[in-house]
């Protein structure tokens, strides 16, 4: 029985190990050789810069937009209209999220180039991220 119950625990710490050697994602990189690999004809850090900023700028105006249509639907009682723009809203702040990481990456690659480039949960996780994510930065 001891025999069995020691086997089945080196398993279950060889599939932990696995799983944890799986989980790490090879294709992480510093920001140094991310630029490095890059090919010369690729668009500039700047123009992708300026993209995703407008990008953003159109998400969270059709979000806007999205929250407006919820509110007018909802005043003459239009359930399945507010939802839909519910959704859309969603949608769009959604969309902003993805260019103001991208944005965010771009930045903190820059600020440090030797180290790993963040992700999305460390985007998610840093501080100020509806200021990030919902700031159209119009006077900047």
């Amino acid at each position: 029985m001891k025999k069995t119950v020691s086997s089945g625990w080196q398993t279950i710490q060889e599939l932990q190990a696995e799983l944890a050697n799986q989980r790490r994602n090879p294709r992480v990189r510093t920001f140094r050789e991310a630029i490095s690999a890059r090919p010369a004809d690729a668009v500039p850090l700047e123009d992708i810069q300026r993209s995703c900023l407008t990008n953003r700028r159109i998400a969270l105006a059709f979000g806007f937009l999205a929250l407006v249509y919820t509110v007018a639907s909802l005043v003459p009682g239009n359930l399945f209209g507010a939802l839909t723009g519910l959704l859309f809203a969603i949608l769009c702040v959604i969309l902003a999220t993805r260019y103001a990481h991208r944005s965010w990456q771009i930045d903190m690659g820059q600020a440090s180039p030797d180290e790993p480039l963040p992700g999305v949960l460390d985007f998610l996780h840093s501080n100020g991220l509806a200021r990030k994510v919902l700031d159209p930065m119009l006077f900047d």
